[in-house]
């Protein structure tokens, strides 16, 4: 399972009275020019965490949050990335996902993943599936027995949820099933439903404005409609 929630540089905030948890929490004046947030119109899943806010609070909140002029990039691995770099003096993103003990086994240098209380957060199954005309379908079912095996599964659950209920996630998360506020096929009904996907889109677009810079995963690809230089990760640099 993957989540798209509120990651926070708790060496820049070490006190957690301070954490922003809520939506609105984002809106605090200590949280000006210290926010980093992917374009919501460049990542549905991103899209669908201002969508929900925006079900909840108005299109009012979309205002208010430029007003506190967060950090826009483009990926997500980039805004969790800043975020944890404590020298650009970033604290939160809600636009990535994150380690569910990832400070207990990676050190504190890494964002701490936080599920707010009342407010949605994005939450999917990443899927699999074996196409009809596959080569080799019994091998195809061998890998996906062994992806959904017990002891394969709790590999990844100090990262995330696992799809397993056998599988527990680390205190103090509760199963992700267990979150009224976070809905696990959400994004899948979100996804389909294209045009209203492509009009909510364009009016964050109008807030927002267009997608700047190159896509992180394609560093040498196409440019957004206004090229500029963007932040990559250190590992990422050349």
């Amino acid at each position: 399972m993957d989540a798209f929630t509120t990651n926070v540089n708790t060496q820049l905030l070490p006190n957690n009275q301070s954490w922003p948890v809520e939506a609105n929490d984002y809106l605090k004046p200590e949280f000006k020019d210290k926010l980093v947030v992917t374009y919501p119109n460049d990542d549905d899943a991103v899209l669908l965490w201002f969508k929900q806010v925006v079900d909840k609070y108005g299109f009012e909140y979309l205002e208010k949050f430029k007003l506190q002029n967060p950090k826009l990039v483009r990926g997500t691995a980039t805004a969790i990335a800043m975020v944890g770099d404590s020298s650009l003096g970033y604290v939160a993103t809600m636009s990535a996902d994150g380690g569910l003990n990832s400070q207990e086994k990676y050190g504190p240098t890494l964002p701490k993943l936080i599920v707010p209380e009342k407010d949605p957060f994005v939450i999917w199954a990443q899927t699999a599936a074996i196409f009809k005309k596959a080569k080799h379908p019994e091998t195809a079912k061998l890998y996906i027995s062994w992806l959904l095996d017990k002891k394969q599964q709790e590999q990844p659950a100090a990262w995330s949820w696992s799809v397993r209920d056998d599988v527990a996630p680390p205190a103090p998360f509760k199963s992700i099933w267990s979150y009224p506020n976070g809905n696990p096929t959400a994004l899948l009904k979100f996804m389909k439903d294209r045009e209203a996907v492509e009009i909510f889109r364009n009016q964050v677009g109008f807030i927002f404005g267009q997608v700047q810079g190159s896509n992180p995963n394609e560093p040498n690809g196409p440019l957004g409609m206004h090229p500029v230089t963007g932040y990559r990760p250190a590992t990422s640099r050349k």
